[in-house]
């Protein structure tokens, strides 16, 4: 079976385009919203350029700890000349690692654990296409590459230990009486794959404290090209547990999870009706229920438009909230809206987040993508930090 590539955090990207407007107020040192015309109090926390390259972009980060993260993307969009970009925070700087030997990897996902365990999952675009693989970082430059299962999914993946990696395939399988859908989970031990099945489509997976959790919506039906269905989570441990989402149907328009520390859980997706509405919904350890959004939350000191960026992308915070892409974060107790940026990179016309991760201990958060040219013909490798360098 000819298995699809699959580009996982395509649909999540966020782009903001910036106006003439907002280029002017960045002459004079203000701080501005996506939203054109709109100055910032001086003290409103913005998104900061710390990185800027000259390859493609990146598409994924992980941040180990304050002096120690990675981000992976590749050089360009073309196959003949594409080559993997891998990139590490020493705690100083953003630097580029070179790996001897790796010239085809195209790395689309990064997760780590701890300084010798990073993992960076892709393809090797050499004379097979669509041949997934991982690349491991074990510390002190020691590099080696494992072959992954057929159908794995680059983004769908988490990493517990160097023993315990779990992914999500798109191999074809139906179960049940009534030919449902499933998903073929993957697990490495440390030496070999071991697969089970859940029913349902996998759209989400996340990780907290040793556990592993895998969002699918299960009875899928499908209307007008869009995959509809019930959300269910699973947590593989010594069997594979099942617990019951909000009482509802989503589409399969990225619906994503992320589960706290302490057990809560938050579901966000797509309602089947009404044009698709976003909504994010809380366990709090008894019931689901329907987050309140504001629709405008302004920074503190400020008053004005602020309008509140929403994604169905969720990023877990590390304590107690998730980020929605780069956009928006829910701390626990609130909302904070984090479309600000500083003037070293609102002076540029379009800016594409692809990713988000907190760093542990510390309230910031590192973002990745590119920087694009007014034109749309080149763009430019892009790290970030909100709202300050740790």
């Amino acid at each position: 079976m000819k298995i699809r590539r699959f580009r996982t955090r395509a649909w999540l990207r966020g782009t903001v385009r910036l106006s003439a407007v907002a280029a002017a107020a960045a002459a004079v040192g203000l701080s501005v919203l996506g939203t054109a015309g709109t100055a910032q109090a001086a003290t409103t926390p913005v998104w900061q350029l710390v990185y800027r390259g000259h390859a493609a972009g990146l598409d994924d980060v992980t941040a180990i700890s304050k002096t120690n993260a990675w981000a992976v993307g590749t050089t360009n969009g073309g196959t003949s000349s594409q080559r993997p970009q891998l990139m590490h925070w020493d705690g100083h700087a953003w630097g580029v690692v070179n790996v001897s030997n790796i010239t085809k990897f195209d790395p689309s996902s990064v997760k780590a654990t701890a300084p010798n365990n990073v993992w960076a999952f892709g393809y090797n675009d050499g004379v097979i296409g669509d041949n997934q693989y991982a690349l491991i970082y074990h510390g002190s430059n020691e590099w080696t590459s494992l072959k992954l299962p057929e159908g794995f999914q680059p983004g769908l993946d988490a990493v517990l230990s160097p023993t315990n990696v779990w992914g999500a395939t798109n191999q074809g399988c139906e179960t049940g009486p009534t030919s449902q859908r499933c998903t073929v989970l993957v697990h490495w031990n440390g030496t070999s794959w071991s697969t089970v099945t859940v029913a349902g489509e996998v759209t989400s997976v996340t990780a907290v404290g040793g556990h592993v959790f895998f969002l699918a919506l299960t009875d899928t039906k499908f209307s007008s090209s869009l995959g509809i269905g019930r959300p269910v989570i699973y947590e593989p441990t010594t069997k594979m547990y099942s617990f019951a989402g909000p009482d509802l149907q989503l589409t399969d328009q990225g619906p994503s999870l992320v589960v706290e520390l302490n057990g809560h859980r938050y579901i966000a997706g797509r309602l089947t009706t009404g044009g698709h509405p976003l909504r994010f919904y809380y366990w709090n350890g008894t019931t689901w229920t329907t987050m309140s959004v504001p629709a405008n939350v302004c920074p503190p000191g400020y008053a004005g438009d602020c309008p509140l960026v929403l994604n169905s992308a969720l990023t877990y915070d590390g304590g107690h909230g998730f980020w929605t892409d780069y956009s928006a974060h829910w701390t626990g107790t609130q909302w904070v809206n984090a479309d600000y940026f500083a003037a070293s990179l609102i002076t540029n016309t379009a800016l594409n987040f692809q990713a988000v991760a907190p760093i542990p201990g510390l309230p910031d958060v590192w973002g990745v993508g590119a920087i694009s040219a007014s034109n749309g013909a080149s763009s430019n490798t892009m790290v970030a930090v909100y709202p300050s360098l740790p």
